[in-house]
């Protein structure tokens, strides 16, 4: 069996997009049989080089446009339109990625009568939530939000199906857009393998610990993701800095590729670095806690970062914030890190790092957790579902 995955998202580069499709893509091919092909379209002035291969053995068809040139978009859609009439019988389903690709439901449903699914990891609001302090930005975002409501509001309901990470997205998307009749899939931001190697951890963190030049005695923290204003990487990096006066002895490690935009204001004791998806697990064995700060924003309330399945695979206890809805129920459920509910408890996040120093999550506990959201389990359902003629 077939699938062919369309996006408007970066799964050109190492990002956690990218990590999060690969993986994907490969538990289906190997777990059920299901092999992907791929088609990005995307703005060009945000691709770096090199590529990160999803697969070998994929077909990977890329489409780039200018932010620059208005009428560029236009000419690639045309040139993804075409490509798709040209290939579409090789294919037995269709999964849609990002709102610049929605309307590819019309056409994909009139020249063929396979499956069409909308694969949704989050919502357009982030547009509207977030300021970037300049005006015409601003204008620029509000109207790209208002642009991206009226594409979901006409597509989503004809999609026959959905992805969601949460089932609070599955809920929001369905209320704000009526879309009541989709088949919906949770299928969580997570991990292809749920079996912890304790071996490989203990080595990973031995090599990358001296990578970086963090001692034994030394409490490493760490972030692993990009640099929108819905992460929190400056919150992050200014609660470290008031534990870092409380502990001369710990160290922040910072993994993006937006690494060059972060400042830490000369801060010693951070360290960031690029490194690719495949090395991504390897490096996280290195820390002990690990940030996952969010406001209080319907973007985060309906969020399932990637991170949080590498954080915990890496035996890492989590700092999180409670408008990760699904996720801080799951750090409290599990006793896997600490909700810090607001500023007042700074003093209860010291107690808490104090007391478990150096002390990682429980492994048996770690793979229980992981399996439940693993996409052996969650794509089980989706695999009958496009196997199916329902």
């Amino acid at each position: 069996m077939n699938l062919l995955f369309v996006s408007s998202r970066n799964i050109y580069n190492s990002t956690g997009e990218l990590r999060l499709v690969k993986t994907r893509a490969n538990v289906l091919k190997e777990k059920f049989n299901i092999s992907s092909d791929f088609i990005c379209i995307r703005n060009k002035e945000i691709l770096n080089s090199p590529q990160e291969v999803i697969d070998s053995d994929s077909k990977f068809f890329l489409f780039t446009y200018s932010m620059t040139n208005m009428f560029s978009y236009d000419s690639s859609k045309k040139n993804v339109e075409k490509k798709i009439r040209e290939i579409i019988s090789e294919y037995d389903a269709v999964i849609l990625s990002g709102e610049l690709v929605l309307s590819f439901v019309n056409l994909v449903k009139s020249i063929s009568s396979v499956k069409v699914i909308y694969d949704i990891h989050g919502v357009c609001d982030e547009l509207s939530e977030f300021s970037s302090g300049k005006f015409l930005v601003n204008c620029k975002r509000k109207f790209i939000y208002y642009l991206f409501q009226h594409l979901e509001k006409k597509y989503i309901p004809k999609f026959d199906a959905a992805f969601a990470v949460t089932s609070e997205l599955k809920e929001h998307v369905e209320k704000k857009y009526n879309a009541h009749k989709l088949n919906y899939f949770i299928v969580p931001c997570t991990k292809k393998h749920y079996n912890i190697d304790r071996l490989k951890i203990a080595e990973s963190r031995e090599i990358y610990r001296k990578k970086y030049s963090v001692h034994s005695n030394d409490v490493l923290f760490i972030y692993s993701g990009g640099y929108s204003p819905w992460q929190c990487i400056d919150e992050s990096i200014d609660l470290f800095t008031k534990i870092n006066t409380k502990m001369p002895n710990s160290k922040f490690l910072i993994l993006s590729m937006d690494k060059d935009k972060i400042d830490t204001h000369g801060n010693k004791n951070i360290i960031k670095d690029l490194v690719t998806a495949d090395e991504v697990d390897s490096v996280l064995c290195a820390g002990d806690y690990a940030f996952m700060l969010r406001g209080d924003y319907v973007t985060n309330h309906v969020a399932f970062p990637n991170k949080y399945c590498e954080y915990l695979a890496s035996g890492m206890k989590i700092i999180s914030s409670p408008y990760l809805y699904s996720i801080s129920k799951n750090i409290v459920k599990f006793n896997t890190g600490i909700v810090l509910n607001n500023n007042d408890d700074f003093e209860t996040l010291i107690n808490y790092i104090d007391k478990n120093k150096c002390c990682k999550n429980n492994v048996s506990k770690i793979q229980e957790i992981l399996y439940e959201i693993s996409f052996d389990k969650t794509l089980e359902p989706v695999a009958n579902y496009l196997k199916s003629g329902d």
